[in-house]
């Protein structure tokens, strides 16, 4: 037994291995001034049981140990990869942040070109409600103009035709010699001739005739000023 455990040993100090895997026997001497500080016979038994049970399970594998600068370059090997990883990551980022600047500057450009065509086409659309609102505003005052003009349309048209109807009558009173200017037959319907005086009649007729003319000129440029406010409103 203490051969074997002696050969184990040697193989085992034979080969080299990093603190990945501890292979130091531990002896019950070494126990003595932990605890207590005593160690009895059993305890030494039990821990040379337990010492070559471990020693054979890592001589039966192999690959739990580590041999000498392999850890250490096992760990450059992954301190290499860890330094890849982060390159890769960082240039990963890099190239995240560039497409997140463009998606920026893209959206920043489309919300700007947005602005400037929502600017123009309510500029446009505020002229051509300025124009719609002009328009209407010409017809109104066209329909106004009308609305003033229209009983005086209505009472000379009226005297027209009542005048036609008693034409014939008007012209025997008013009867003299055909170098004589005469009053309107609309003027001679509308004078008062209670006043024996033929001449005073005649008087008040043509001023008569004169109101209304001045009435009916002043009538026909407001009705032409209606009308071209009209022409105006249908403008494009």
């Amino acid at each position: 037994m203490a051969t074997t455990s002696l050969e184990t040993m040697s193989r085992l100090d034979a080969t080299p291995i990093t603190s990945f895997a501890h292979a130091a026997r531990v002896e019950a001497a070494d126990l003595e001034d932990v605890d207590t500080g005593v160690v009895t016979e059993q305890d030494h038994r039990i821990l040379h049981d337990l010492e070559e049970a471990w020693t054979k399970f890592l001589l039966d594998n192999p690959t739990l140990l580590q041999r000498t600068g392999t850890s250490k370059q096992r760990v450059e090997e992954l301190e290499q990869q860890l330094e890849a990883i982060n390159t890769k990551r960082d240039q990963v980022e890099v190239e995240m942040q560039q497409q997140l600047d463009f998606i920026r500057r893209r959206k920043e450009d489309t919300e700007s070109s947005y602005k400037k065509s929502m600017d123009r086409e309510r500029a446009k659309q505020q002229k051509f409600d300025d124009m719609l609102q002009a328009q209407q505003d010409l017809v109104a005052t066209s329909d106004q103009k009308v609305l003033r003009l229209l009983p005086w349309h209505c009472f000379l048209e009226s005297l027209d035709r009542q005048t036609e109807h008693v034409g014939a009558f008007l012209g025997s009173r008013s009867q003299t010699n055909d170098r004589t200017i005469k009053p309107s037959d609309r003027a001679m319907y509308l004078v008062d001739e209670s006043s024996d005086n033929k001449r005073d009649v005649e008087l008040r007729a043509f001023r008569i005739d004169n109101a209304l003319l001045r009435a009916q000129i002043k009538l026909t440029q407001q009705m032409i000023g209606s009308i071209e406010d009209h022409a105006k409103s249908l403008e494009p």
